[in-house]
Order: structure tokens, then C-alpha cells, then sequence
């Protein structure tokens, strides 16, 4: 985690942030996130076995290729200021909260059926989950 998020938010925040964002994380790869070329270009570097050998999902190049969109999304579900904006009633404000997530993530493809629900549903119930651990009731 870089040191910069853990000074401006603080160690507690972005450890929370960056459990809860897992699930978000990895569901965003199945649903058309695009990893700017960084991904094929570290796989270009690898040295392949054999061409039967199948590409494996978790090495280490692919986390390394993920690695600065993963941060982003940790310092966007830190900022408690949108996640207020993704919680609100003001379906204006909501709306605005989604664009500033398309702009940070942009998608190869537009977001179709379950995908779409998928998205919207997945981000409130990620920044439920963080303010509830944040700020347990009393």
C-alpha cells in the first residue's frame, strides 16, 4: 500500500478499504475493465514454457499489472466524501459519484444487464460495508 494513502487516510481506513474492495476488484476484470496494456506487455517479458502451458491467472506479472488501478480503487472508496455521494438519496448526487468511478475505471464496452446491476448494487453495498466498519454503532 503506498505510503501516500496510508498518510492521508491513515493505516486503519485503507486496510479496511482494501479488504472490502476485493470482491469489487476482482469482478470488475470478468466485466470488460480495461488494464490499460500494462497486463500484455508484462506477459510479452515472461518467458513461456511451451505454447500448451495456460496463462496463469494468478501470477505475479498480472498482480503487478493491476497493482496501480487497485490503489486507485482503495483511494476512491477512502474518500469519505464519495462515499457519502455514493450513499445519497439525490439520484443527481449518486449519478455524479458513478461518473467519477467511470472516469477513474473506464470500461472497453458498455455495461450490459446483470453486469450493469451487477456494478451499481456491488459499489453501494462496498461503501456500506466500509462506513459500517468505520463507524459501528454504538
Amino acid at each position: 500500500m503506498p505510503w501516500r494513502l496510508r498518510r492521508r487516510y491513515g493505516p486503519t481506513v485503507t486496510g479496511i478499504c482494501q479488504d472490502a474492495t476485493g470482491k469489487l476488484w476482482s469482478g470488475l476484470a470478468h466485466r470488460h475493465y480495461r488494464l490499460v496494456h500494462r497486463a500484455e506487455l508484462l506477459h510479452d517479458l515472461v518467458r513461456v514454457k511451451g505454447p500448451t502451458v495456460e496463462p496463469d491467472k494468478a501470477a505475479p506479472w498480472l498482480i503487478a499489472a493491476g497493482y496501480p488501478e487497485h490503489v486507485t480503487l482503495i483511494s476512491l472508496f477512502s474518500s469519505a466524501r464519495w462515499r457519502r455521494s455514493i450513499l445519497s438519496d439525490d439520484l443527481l448526487v449518486v449519478a455524479q459519484a458513478i461518473a467519477e468511478f467511470h472516469r477513474r475505471f473506464p470500461m472497453q464496452a458498455p455495461l450490459r444487464g446483470t453486469s450493469r446491476t451487477w456494478l451499481s448494487t456491488t459499489i453501494t453495498a462496498t461503501a456500506r460495508q466500509i462506513d459500517a466498519l468505520l463507524n459501528p454503532p454504538r
